[in-house]
């Protein structure tokens, strides 16, 4: 339970406060706080996720995304300017499915806008969508969020797995007709690729076995997260 690991690793840098892996975990903790709605607030959002299986896969209607174009080319933008600021793009912080990423709370100007996005949108749908693994806006916590870059030639998809999460989102930036490909496509017994456009969300129980499809052309920016509750 992910949960109870967070609050551990809280205990362990009370105790231990330059512990390098503790101290950086509970500074990741610190950034994406802002993110989490106040336990009364209550937000009426104008849409809600549709089911795309019952096993647990969740996305925006398609004429409703969460965010606009303009608002997505500047997530790209301030992504692709801190890669060049930092040398380039990660592509070792996940050991088991790497993947070529940016953490969103290493990039100071998106972060906020995430935070935004999350506690403005994100955790009341996620609440009202799954409630067994979310059961209110505020019990929504952030273990990880990051962009990430998949280009043909390049790192253009993941292998099958499952995310060490209760929910994941994936978060579509640009449009479909920048790239051939893609979407995350599941194992049985949901058995489909989903592909959501730019400003979009699929939303899916972190245990569902799925994997990243390729990209055959161009270059697809997306945003990973993965979530628990507390």
């Amino acid at each position: 339970e992910a949960g109870y690991a967070h609050a551990a690793w809280r205990e362990g840098v009370a105790v231990a406060p330059d512990h390098p892996a503790l101290s950086s975990q509970a500074a990741k903790d610190k950034a994406y706080a802002p993110g989490v709605p106040a336990a009364d607030q209550t937000r009426s959002n104008p849409i809600a996720f549709e089911s795309v299986h019952e096993a647990g896969v969740w996305a925006t209607p398609e004429s409703s995304p969460l965010m606009t174009e303009a608002e997505c080319a500047e997530w790209v933008r301030l992504a692709e300017k801190a890669g060049e600021a930092r040398g380039g793009w990660t592509t070792s912080r996940h050991y088991a499915v790497p993947t070529t990423d940016i953490p969103v709370h290493a990039i100071p100007d998106l972060l906020p806008l995430w935070n935004r996005l999350m506690r403005d949108k994100l955790a009341s749908l996620l609440s009202a969508a799954c409630p067994e693994e979310m059961p209110k806006p505020s019990s929504v916590r952030v273990h990880d969020a990051f962009v990430v870059r998949y280009e043909a030639g390049a790192q253009h998809h993941l292998p099958m797995h499952v995310d060490q999460s209760a929910v994941s989102v994936t978060l579509a930036l640009n449009d479909e007709g920048e790239y051939e490909g893609g979407g995350t496509t599941f194992a049985a017994p949901v058995g489909k690729t989903v592909r959501p456009g730019r400003g979009h969300v699929v939303a899916f129980k972190g245990g569902l076995q799925h994997g990243g499809s390729p990209v055959t052309r161009g270059v697809r920016y997306i945003v990973a997260a993965f979530l628990f509750r507390e």
